[in-house]
């Protein structure tokens, strides 16, 4: 029934060997799925997806922070409550 050029995988049921070609298990009648291969197809897939957002959220948030740094401060950015630079306060305790 075994031959030595055929591909075999184990039964995830019974753990017997099963022929790629076969579409039940010949030891316990389990049907084979290739659910293997799909499974690890659609998480290549997302793990590209995935690394395709991440790129194009990095690529966004550097083009909005050089556009930030690009801008001149008008008036409407700058702290009116704040001091002016280069002025010195008196002490708070006088």
């Amino acid at each position: 029934m075994e031959s030595g050029g055929e591909n075999l995988d184990p039964c995830v049921r019974c753990l017997q060997p099963v022929p790629h070609d076969a579409r039940t298990c010949p030891n316990c009648g389990m049907p084979r799925t290739r659910t293997r291969r799909f499974t690890l197809s659609l998480g290549l897939i997302g793990l590209v997806a995935l690394i395709f957002v991440v790129v194009v959220m990095v690529k966004a948030m550097h083009d909005a922070d050089m556009r930030a740094r690009q801008q001149p401060a008008t008036d409407d950015d700058i702290d009116s409550t704040a001091p002016p630079p280069n002025v010195k306060l008196p002490p708070l305790n006088q």
